[in-house]
């Protein structure tokens, strides 16, 4: 049987109808609490399981259970979680198994995927960081600037590197910035240390006549001195 505050706790104190059921309580249970004010209703079949504010993490998880089983949150939302954004995006975005056809929601935005291949961050299922970065890229309202910048936050603040980002980029069939993303992620093997050093030289020393930084290896070799 489910432990259901157990598993309130986990979801931001929301649950869904069906996990109610499953934990013991009956239909008659569930309409008491929410007639006395205990429970609200979020969604149709999802409730918070307290009379107070409704906070970004439990529109998550409403949202999540209200679009089923294998449902994961995508760019931005996903973004957000992975703390590459510093502001909760104001529309949640749902991915779905594609064979899935949710009813429209307010405030949600449903994008039905082939291929999910979700990991937990904050116990909420998200996107790979590789494949949130590489689907931000591919928004039209997004430009190469801020695509290599939020790259490079991912490199610099998480377990992500260049290398996981191109093979992610190689892996879509089609992508609009694939070759501007190419040339970022390549100057990285080329020698530049990390994203936030070629983003860098691409936007703001070049641009400006700065003079070149040293690559740390010349540096080291200059700390050896001649042999």
């Amino acid at each position: 049987m489910v432990d259901l505050d157990r598993l309130a706790r986990r979801q931001s104190r929301v649950v869904s109808r069906a996990q109610a059921l499953a934990s013991g309580m009956t239909a008659a249970r569930v309409r008491w609490r929410l007639r006395r004010g205990d429970w609200q209703q979020l969604h149709p079949g999802v409730y918070l399981t307290h009379s107070g504010s409704v906070d970004w993490h439990a529109r998550a998880w409403a949202g999540l259970l209200r679009c089923g089983t294998g449902s994961v949150l995508l760019l931005r939302s996903a973004s957000y979680v992975w703390r590459l954004e510093w502001t909760p995006p104001a529309e949640l975005c749902v991915g779905v198994p594609h064979e899935r056809h949710p009813e429209p929601m307010p405030g949600i935005r449903v994008v039905r995927r082939r291929h999910l291949d979700p990991v937990r961050v904050d116990g909420l299922p998200v996107t790979r960081l590789a494949a949130t970065v590489i689907d931000i890229a591919d928004r039209a309202d997004c430009s190469v600037d801020d695509a290599v910048a939020l790259a490079a936050r991912a490199c610099q603040e998480r377990s992500v590197d260049a290398v996981a980002l191109l093979s992610e980029l190689e892996g879509r069939s089609r992508h609009r910035m694939r070759r501007e993303l190419r040339l970022a992620f390549w100057e990285v093997g080329e020698g530049a240390e990390s994203l936030p050093e070629t983003w860098f030289e691409g936007r703001v020393r070049r641009p400006h006549g700065l003079p070149p930084f040293a690559r740390q290896a010349m540096r080291q070799d200059r700390a050896r001195g001649p042999t």
